[in-house]
This record gives structure tokens, C-alpha cells and sequence, in this order.
């Protein structure tokens, strides 16, 4: 890649090909399989999750984690701690051997190769792995072998105690020849990186790094711990939140909340009546299997035209890479360094790209020939400081209080607009500033907010997820399984944040592909992506963009075939 010194380096001819108008779309209905055409990643697709106990990918990261298992591609799936602390038993080994029987039936279930016997798991080939000093129990499903599981081990409860220099006994499920050993900090993160070596995933999902509220210990401590692992051996990591999603409005539709239920039952089958934790807060239960959210989104904001061409932008390894639509082709280049390793979520502008550091949780803007450093928004929890969004001369940003910072053109101070509990993910009309909350314990419920002329108003409830503005001035949020605008529900039936190009609308719908609403409704354009889109109008067509699960971002031009700039 050469390093881009000057503007000019950006400022190339610009021949594009004849484009295909899009003069019609034909609807399908939303929760139809989306055709069969699909991205060919040059690059093999494996997935890894690493969770803390054996449910929270469950809880958690489902339905994303059934589309994996549907996927065809390779999948494991490691869980840190023996979760010997609840479950079925009358010891810790009896508890730990009863989860890991309960995950392997699930699995077996999103599979669709479960044999019908509950209590066997017969489906399952099992074996230890000795990784230097430690031992790890594997699980190979028989009728699918690319799909597996792992038992690192560790006790449930104590992952935090790594960080304060615990040294940690390895729990022995029961009647299973696996050793007890002992873990350091340096060992848990050491067996983590030779799994990921191993197995070599081109997407990692993980827990909440930064929660924005109560969470498990141990929920924390292993996503941070894998992320660590994970530098320079992974090229897609993705964040899902855990406890606090309950708060959230659900913004899955009833029939994935309701195969997310019978997947947990799966799980949850060999516990007599009212000994699972569950059983006792089965309330909770139901918010969890009606809702999943990612943490720190890419957000849509990617890709834009400027100078006539283009252009995305997407963070690798903390650095900024450039990828601008050439003639016929594409060009990619990595940016200088902006002082410091940068969070995933981006923001076009008219210029050049805004972004957030992760060390000093500074705004940071390239202007097409430099990096300027615009300060941190401030608040008691700066690591929580969005992704950052241009309107005109100003910036907008999420805030480290959860509200809703600007900094004025012209101006070298933030100022605080207001707002609490603000969700990551801003859009703008030209004139005004759109957010959403997340509701509270015993707060205010969701609420998507105006930001205009020194005034906040609450313009809908109970929006599940970013907003974002299409042509005219039309405000879209996702509510529950689908979207909806000010004047009426568009249906749909993905996750995340849609994109708009024009009047356009695309999200990752689904089945983890894109689909478009236009004036025919809904049509699946295929693909597989692991995020929220990215679109750009393109005269009366249109490019839409999306991070693929190979790790590599892929393209499509109105109806044309998919294809992959970088």
C-alpha cells in the first residue's frame, strides 16, 4: 500500500462505467430466503466465538450464532469458565458436565443434526487437546465436523481475578479424563491465541468490552482477553452486549425470539423443574431471547462520494485503509497514523473520515492531507465516546455522560446538548441531529430525539436501534423485527442500523444478507455481511456495501453481481 502524503494523491480521473437504472424492484415478502447468489469470498470464511460461560452465546449472540451454524462454513466456539456455580448438580463437576451436555444438545439443534436423544449427545466426537501445559476438551459434531466446541475450563467466577494476579485451578467436569491445570493472566491469553491460531477465524465474536452498565466479571475479562489474542491474527472482531440488553426494547421479530427460546430450551432440557436460574427469572429470560445487540456497530456511515468518486473507509489493525472507485476498478491505500489506534465505527464527511481513538478517546478528522486532533467530548465515562458525525462545519458525537456533545465549527470546545442513555449511531437531515435511547430501570422508555436549535424533542417511543435519514428528510429507525419511520412501519425483519441512498433503504436483514426497500417494497439482494451496510447513490442506481464474513468488504451496483473492492 502507498501512504497518502498529499490530497492530491486522492485526486485521480474518474471514468465510471454505464450504470444499470434501477426502474423497478421486485418485493418479496421480508422473511423469505434471500437468492441464491452470493458474495464468492477469494478467502475461506471460519468463525470463532468466545464467551465466558456455557449459555451466554446463547443468550447473547443468537440469532447470529444459528445463521453460523446454518452457514455451511467452519465454526468454534470456546467457553472460558466450566460455569460450575449454577446449573443441574449437586457439585461443581456434576453442574459443569450437566452445561456442557445442555450446549452440545443446542448446537446439535441449530445443526439440524440432533439425533432425537437428549441425554446422549451421541452426535458428538470428543477429544483432548493438549495445548503446552494445559489441557482442553473438543467436541466435533459427527454428521458436521467443521462445527465444534470447546471446554477450556477455568472457574466460573474467577476470570477477573486474572487481571489482579490470580492464579486459577482449572475445574474437572465430572467422569471426564481432562487434567487440572493452572492459568496466569499470560496463560489464558497464551491458550486463546493458539486456538485462534489454529483455527485461524476470519470473525471473532466476543462479549462487551465496554459495557455501559452492570455486567458479569467475567463476561468482561474474557472479551477483553480475546480481543487481546486476537491482534494481528483476526481481521473481524464483533462485539455483542450481554446483561444490559434488557433494558433495550426487543428488537427481534416473534419468530426469531421464538427460535431463540427453543434453542435455549435445548440447552436448558436436562434441568428438573426450578433448579435453573432461569426457572426462578424466567422474566429475564424472555427480554434476552427477544433481543440482540451488538457493541460498537460500524455503523453505516462508511462510504461516501467525494471528490466525484466513490470512496470507503474502514478501520484495519487501528489504522485508516481508503478504498476509491477507479474507472473501472478499485484503489486502496492505507492512511498515516492518527496519533493512535482508532475504533472500528468511521464517518465520511465532505473530505475525509472522523473517527475516535482508543486510548485518549480524542475525535480525530482527516481532512484529506492531514490528521487534526478535535479533544475529547468529555463526560465520566469517555470510553463510551461514539462514533462522531459531521453536519456541515459541525461534529456530533455520543458523548462519555450518554448524551449528545457538538463542537462548532470554528471552534475548539465541546458543548454539551443533553440527553441520557443516548445509543451509538447519529444521522442528520442538514438541519438537525437524530439519536436514540435505551430505556432504564426505572427511567424514561426508548425515545428517538431531535437536536435543533439548542432544543431536544422526543419524537417517537421505543426505537430499537440507531436512526437514520433518508431523501426528503424521512427519519427510519428499526423497531421491533422491522422498520419503521414518523408516519408508518416499513417492514423489513433484519438487525442494526439501516442505510439509505437516496430514498433507498438497505439493512442486513435476515438471513445476514442485504436487502433493499423502495417504492415495490423489500428485495433480498444476497450477500452475506457481519454489520450494518453502507450505500451511496449513484445516479438513478445505487452501490451498497457491506463487510463480508472473509473479512473483506464487498460491493454491489444496483442489480449487478457482487463483487469485492478490498
Amino acid at each position: 500500500m502507498h501512504r497518502l502524503r498529499r490530497r492530491t494523491a486522492f485526486a485521480l480521473s474518474l471514468t465510471l462505467s454505464s450504470v444499470l437504472s434501477v426502474t423497478r424492484l421486485d418485493a418479496i415478502h421480508a422473511t423469505a430466503r434471500p437468492r441464491a447468489e452470493r458474495p464468492r469470498p477469494a478467502h475461506a470464511v471460519r468463525y470463532m466465538q468466545v464467551v465466558a460461560h456455557p449459555d451466554d452465546d446463547l443468550l447473547f449472540m443468537n440469532p447470529d450464532l444459528s445463521r453460523v451454524l446454518a452457514s455451511g462454513d467452519p465454526a468454534v466456539t470456546v467457553f472460558t469458565t466450566a460455569g460450575q456455580k449454577t446449573g443441574a448438580g449437586t457439585t461443581g463437576a456434576e453442574r459443569a458436565r450437566n452445561r456442557q451436555r445442555g450446549i452440545l444438545n443446542a448446537y446439535a439443534a441449530m445443526a439440524d443434526a440432533a439425533d432425537g436423544d437428549r441425554d446422549s449427545q451421541r452426535e458428538w466426537a470428543y477429544e483432548l487437546l493438549t495445548l503446552g501445559v494445559h489441557q482442553v476438551e473438543r467436541y466435533r459434531l459427527r454428521a458436521r465436523p467443521e462445527i465444534q466446541v470447546v471446554f477450556a475450563g477455568l472457574p466460573d467466577g474467577g476470570m477477573h481475578g486474572l487481571v489482579q494476579g490470580a492464579d486459577l485451578l482449572s475445574v474437572i467436569p465430572a467422569g471426564r479424563p481432562v487434567t487440572a491445570t493452572r492459568y496466569l493472566r499470560a496463560d489464558a491469553v497464551g491458550l486463546l491465541r493458539t486456538l485462534m491460531l489454529r483455527y485461524r477465524p476470519t470473525v471473532l465474536r466476543v462479549q462487551d468490552v465496554r459495557p455501559e452498565g452492570r455486567d458479569h466479571a467475567d463476561h468482561v475479562t474474557t472479551a477483553r482477553l480475546a480481543t487481546e489474542a486476537a491482534a494481528g491474527i483476526v481481521p473481524v472482531v464483533l462485539g455483542y452486549r450481554a446483561y444490559n440488553i434488557r433494558l433495550a426494547p426487543p428488537n427481534l421479530s416473534e419468530a426469531e425470539a421464538a427460535r431463540k427460546l427453543a434453542v435455549f430450551d435445548e440447552y436448558r432440557h436436562r434441568e428438573p423443574d426450578g433448579s435453573f436460574r432461569y426457572h426462578a427469572f424466567s422474566n429475564q429470560l424472555e427480554k434476552y431471547t427477544r433481543r440482540m445487540y451488538p457493541r460498537s456497530p460500524l455503523g453505516t456511515g462508511w462510504a461516501a462520494r467525494q471528490d466525484g468518486m466513490i470512496t470507503l473507509y474502514r478501520v484495519v489493525g487501528g489504522s485508516v485503509r481508503v478504498v476509491r472507485r477507479i474507472g473501472e476498478g478499485w484503489a486502496s491505500l492505507d492512511l498515516p497514523p492518527g496519533g493512535g489506534a482508532l475504533a472500528p465505527g468511521v464517518t465520511a464527511d465532505e473530505q475525509g473520515v472522523l473517527g475516535v481513538r482508543l486510548d485518549d478517546h480524542h475525535v480525530v478528522r482527516w481532512d484529506g492531507a492531514s490528521w487534526h486532533d478535535l479533544g475529547c467530548p468529555g463526560g465520566r465515562r469517555p470510553e463510551l465516546t461514539g462514533t462522531p458525525l459531521a453536519a456541515g462545519p459541525d461534529v456530533y458525537v455520543r458523548d462519555g455522560d450518554g448524551g449528545v456533545s457538538v463542537l462548532r465549527g470554528g471552534e475548539t470546545r465541546w458543548r454539551r446538548l443533553g440527553g441520557r442513555f443516548v445509543q451509538d449511531g447519529l444521522a442528520t437531515d442538514g438541519s438537525a441531529v437524530y439519536a436514540s435511547t435505551r430505556a432504564t430501570r426505572n427511567g424514561p422508555p426508548a425515545r428517538l430525539l431531535r437536536y435543533a436549535g439548542g432544543r431536544v424533542v422526543a419524537l417517537a417511543a421505543s426505537p430499537s436501534g440507531p436512526p437514520t435519514v433518508a431523501s426528503g428528510g424521512r427519519v427510519v429507525f428499526r423497531g421491533r423485527g422491522g422498520l419503521s419511520s414518523l408516519t408508518g412501519d416499513l417492514g423489513g425483519g433484519g438487525s442494526g442500523q439501516a442505510a439509505a441512498a437516496g430514498a433507498l433503504l438497505f439493512e442486513r436483514d435476515a438471513s445476514g444478507g442485504v436487502s433493499v426497500h423502495g417504492e415495490e417494497g423489500w428485495t433480498s439482494l444476497g450477500g452475506t455481511i457481519v454489520d450494518s451496510p453502507s450505500a451511496v447513490r449513484d445516479g438513478s442506481s445505487f452501490w451498497v456495501f457491506g463487510l463480508g464474513a472473509d473479512g473483506r468488504i464487498w460491493a454491489r451496483h444496483g442489480l449487478s453481481p457482487w463483487e469485492s473492492p478490498a
